[in-house]
Protein backbone atom coordinates (compact mmCIF):
# COMPACT_ATOMS: atom_id res chain seq x y z
CA UNK A 1 0.00 0.00 0.00
CA UNK A 2 2.91 2.21 1.15
CA UNK A 3 4.05 1.90 -2.65
CA UNK A 4 0.86 2.59 -4.10
CA UNK A 5 0.90 5.66 -2.27
CA UNK A 6 4.71 6.44 -3.41
CA UNK A 7 3.30 5.69 -7.14
CA UNK A 8 0.58 8.34 -6.69
CA UNK A 9 -1.95 5.81 -7.59
CA UNK A 10 -3.73 6.40 -4.32
CA UNK A 11 -3.96 10.06 -2.58
CA UNK A 12 -4.28 8.76 0.94
CA UNK A 13 -5.21 5.20 3.00
CA UNK A 14 -5.87 4.32 6.73
CA UNK A 15 -6.01 0.85 8.46
CA UNK A 16 -9.45 -0.41 8.56
CA UNK A 17 -10.31 -1.77 11.94
CA UNK A 18 -13.03 -3.53 13.47
CA UNK A 19 -15.95 -2.36 15.17
CA UNK A 20 -15.67 -1.60 18.50
CA UNK A 21 -18.01 -0.05 22.12
CA UNK A 22 -14.52 2.24 22.11
CA UNK A 23 -15.00 3.61 18.91
CA UNK A 24 -17.37 7.09 19.15
CA UNK A 25 -18.56 6.29 15.56
CA UNK A 26 -20.05 3.04 15.33
CA UNK A 27 -19.68 1.89 18.81
CA UNK A 28 -21.31 -1.67 19.51
CA UNK A 29 -23.33 -2.65 22.37
CA UNK A 30 -21.20 -3.14 25.61
CA UNK A 31 -21.39 -6.51 26.27
CA UNK A 32 -19.38 -7.24 29.53
CA UNK A 33 -15.47 -7.95 29.81
CA UNK A 34 -14.43 -11.17 28.15
CA UNK A 35 -11.48 -12.14 30.36
CA UNK A 36 -11.13 -15.96 28.20
CA UNK A 37 -7.60 -16.70 26.62
CA UNK A 38 -8.71 -19.71 24.82
CA UNK A 39 -6.96 -19.34 21.76
CA UNK A 40 -10.27 -20.56 19.43
CA UNK A 41 -12.42 -18.78 20.73
CA UNK A 42 -14.66 -15.98 19.11
CA UNK A 43 -14.69 -12.52 20.85
CA UNK A 44 -17.32 -10.33 19.60
CA UNK A 45 -15.33 -7.24 20.44
CA UNK A 46 -11.47 -7.63 19.93
CA UNK A 47 -10.32 -3.94 20.58
CA UNK A 48 -12.26 -3.93 23.50
CA UNK A 49 -10.99 -7.26 24.78
CA UNK A 50 -7.38 -5.48 24.02
CA UNK A 51 -7.57 -2.76 25.58
CA UNK A 52 -9.14 -4.51 28.95
CA UNK A 53 -5.83 -7.25 29.00
CA UNK A 54 -2.96 -6.33 26.49
CA UNK A 55 -3.18 -2.21 27.23
CA UNK A 56 -3.19 -2.67 31.46
CA UNK A 57 -0.03 -2.83 33.70
CA UNK A 58 0.87 -6.26 35.16
CA UNK A 59 -1.08 -8.50 32.97
CA UNK A 60 0.75 -10.97 30.49
CA UNK A 61 0.09 -10.78 26.78
CA UNK A 62 -3.02 -12.35 25.30
CA UNK A 63 -0.23 -13.09 21.79
CA UNK A 64 -2.93 -15.09 20.20
CA UNK A 65 -5.03 -11.89 20.22
CA UNK A 66 -2.47 -10.37 18.84
CA UNK A 67 -1.70 -12.56 16.11
CA UNK A 68 -5.64 -12.49 15.17
CA UNK A 69 -5.87 -8.54 14.99
CA UNK A 70 -2.83 -7.70 13.59
CA UNK A 71 -0.90 -10.40 12.25
CA UNK A 72 1.92 -13.07 12.68
CA UNK A 73 4.59 -9.98 12.64
CA UNK A 74 3.32 -7.90 14.65
CA UNK A 75 2.55 -10.79 17.21
CA UNK A 76 5.89 -11.83 17.19
CA UNK A 77 7.74 -8.26 17.87
CA UNK A 78 5.54 -7.65 20.83
CA UNK A 79 6.35 -11.52 21.91
CA UNK A 80 10.33 -10.60 21.34
CA UNK A 81 9.90 -7.18 23.45
CA UNK A 82 7.75 -9.28 26.31
CA UNK A 83 10.19 -11.62 26.41
CA UNK A 84 13.24 -8.71 26.59
CA UNK A 85 11.71 -6.82 29.09
CA UNK A 86 10.66 -9.79 30.86
CA UNK A 87 14.40 -11.42 31.29
CA UNK A 88 16.12 -8.01 32.12
CA UNK A 89 14.62 -8.43 35.80
CA UNK A 90 17.50 -10.49 36.98
CA UNK A 91 20.42 -8.10 35.42
CA UNK A 92 17.99 -4.98 36.64
CA UNK A 93 18.39 -6.55 40.02
CA UNK A 94 22.14 -7.51 40.28
CA UNK A 95 23.02 -4.45 38.79
CA UNK A 96 20.75 -2.59 41.57
CA UNK A 97 22.30 -4.49 44.11
CA UNK A 98 26.48 -4.01 42.98
CA UNK A 99 25.49 -0.50 42.42
CA UNK A 100 24.29 -0.31 45.80
CA UNK A 101 27.22 -2.31 47.76
CA UNK A 102 29.63 -0.38 45.69
CA UNK A 103 28.17 3.02 47.33
CA UNK A 104 27.80 1.56 50.70
CA UNK A 105 31.97 0.59 50.42
CA UNK A 106 32.79 4.03 49.13
CA UNK A 107 30.30 5.85 51.67
CA UNK A 108 32.71 3.78 54.26
CA UNK A 109 36.29 3.96 53.29
CA UNK A 110 35.35 8.30 52.39
CA UNK A 111 33.38 9.66 54.69
CA UNK A 112 31.37 12.37 54.06
CA UNK A 113 33.33 14.78 56.99
CA UNK A 114 36.65 13.34 55.96
CA UNK A 115 39.79 15.98 56.76
CA UNK A 116 41.07 17.94 53.86
CA UNK A 117 38.44 17.09 51.36
CA UNK A 118 35.36 18.87 50.03
CA UNK A 119 31.96 17.61 49.68
CA UNK A 120 31.55 17.51 45.86
CA UNK A 121 35.19 15.38 45.66
CA UNK A 122 34.54 12.77 48.26
CA UNK A 123 30.43 12.61 46.60
CA UNK A 124 32.82 12.34 43.38
CA UNK A 125 34.46 9.12 44.64
CA UNK A 126 30.95 7.80 45.96
CA UNK A 127 29.72 7.88 42.31
CA UNK A 128 33.12 6.09 40.78
CA UNK A 129 33.50 3.92 43.31
CA UNK A 130 29.20 2.87 43.13
CA UNK A 131 29.61 2.45 39.67
CA UNK A 132 32.87 0.86 38.99
CA UNK A 133 34.08 -1.60 42.15
CA UNK A 134 35.56 -5.29 42.34
CA UNK A 135 31.80 -6.46 41.35
CA UNK A 136 31.93 -4.65 38.14
CA UNK A 137 34.16 -7.46 36.59
CA UNK A 138 31.88 -10.38 37.16
CA UNK A 139 28.33 -8.33 36.72
CA UNK A 140 29.78 -7.68 32.89
CA UNK A 141 30.84 -11.36 32.90
CA UNK A 142 27.20 -12.11 33.83
CA UNK A 143 25.02 -10.25 31.27
CA UNK A 144 27.65 -11.40 28.60
CA UNK A 145 26.24 -15.07 29.74
CA UNK A 146 23.02 -13.19 29.91
CA UNK A 147 22.77 -11.90 26.32
CA UNK A 148 23.87 -15.61 25.14
CA UNK A 149 21.21 -17.41 27.27
CA UNK A 150 18.69 -14.90 26.21
CA UNK A 151 19.40 -15.45 22.22
CA UNK A 152 18.73 -19.01 22.87
CA UNK A 153 15.74 -18.95 24.88
CA UNK A 154 13.77 -17.10 22.38
CA UNK A 155 14.77 -18.96 19.87
CA UNK A 156 12.83 -21.84 21.19
CA UNK A 157 10.22 -19.56 21.57
CA UNK A 158 10.02 -18.05 18.18
CA UNK A 159 10.38 -21.75 17.08
CA UNK A 160 7.27 -22.63 19.04
CA UNK A 161 5.16 -19.70 18.36
CA UNK A 162 6.37 -20.08 14.70
CA UNK A 163 4.86 -23.65 14.87
CA UNK A 164 1.62 -22.77 16.85
CA UNK A 165 0.44 -20.21 14.43
CA UNK A 166 1.73 -22.39 11.63
CA UNK A 167 3.88 -20.05 10.18
CA UNK A 168 7.64 -21.90 10.61
CA UNK A 169 7.43 -22.88 6.80
CA UNK A 170 7.13 -19.17 6.09
CA UNK A 171 9.75 -16.98 4.32
CA UNK A 172 9.16 -13.50 3.17
CA UNK A 173 11.80 -11.74 1.32
CA UNK A 174 11.27 -8.08 2.94
CA UNK A 175 10.87 -5.39 0.30
CA UNK A 176 12.53 -2.20 0.24
CA UNK A 177 11.33 0.72 2.59
CA UNK A 178 9.36 3.14 0.37
CA UNK A 179 10.57 6.15 1.96
CA UNK A 180 14.18 4.72 0.68
CA UNK A 181 13.48 5.99 -2.67
CA UNK A 182 15.89 6.00 -5.96
CA UNK A 183 16.76 9.41 -7.07
CA UNK A 184 18.17 7.74 -10.89
CA UNK A 185 17.39 5.34 -13.00
CA UNK A 186 19.58 2.25 -14.26
CA UNK A 187 19.13 -1.19 -16.13
CA UNK A 188 18.77 -4.41 -14.02
CA UNK A 189 21.85 -6.57 -14.28
CA UNK A 190 19.94 -9.18 -14.46
CA UNK A 191 16.63 -8.20 -15.77
CA UNK A 192 18.02 -5.95 -17.87
CA UNK A 193 14.41 -3.81 -16.63
CA UNK A 194 15.02 0.32 -15.48
CA UNK A 195 15.03 0.49 -11.57
CA UNK A 196 15.32 3.25 -9.26
CA UNK A 197 18.72 3.26 -7.62
CA UNK A 198 20.55 5.86 -5.28
CA UNK A 199 23.79 6.75 -6.14
CA UNK A 200 26.61 5.37 -4.16
CA UNK A 201 28.41 8.81 -3.96
CA UNK A 202 25.69 10.88 -2.20
CA UNK A 203 25.44 7.76 -0.19
CA UNK A 204 28.88 8.13 1.00
CA UNK A 205 28.52 11.28 1.95
CA UNK A 206 25.63 11.11 4.03
CA UNK A 207 27.39 8.30 6.04
CA UNK A 208 30.87 10.51 6.31
CA UNK A 209 28.51 13.29 7.70
CA UNK A 210 26.55 10.71 10.10
CA UNK A 211 30.06 9.25 11.48
CA UNK A 212 31.37 12.83 11.52
CA UNK A 213 28.27 14.05 13.92
CA UNK A 214 28.54 10.53 15.75
CA UNK A 215 32.97 11.22 16.49
CA UNK A 216 31.95 14.86 17.73
CA UNK A 217 29.58 13.35 20.04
Amino acid sequence: LRYLLLEGAYKDAFILHEKSSLDPKFPLPDLGDDGTYLWGQDISDPRKFLDNTWLKVFKFQPLWKVKNYFGEQIALYFAWLGSLTFSLIIPMLLGLAIFLWGLIVAVNESPLRTPNATASTIINKWAKKAFDNNATPYFALIICLWGTIFLELWKRTTARLAYQWDVDMYEEQEPNRPQFYGTKIKPDPVTGEEEPFYPFARRVWKMSGSFGILLLM
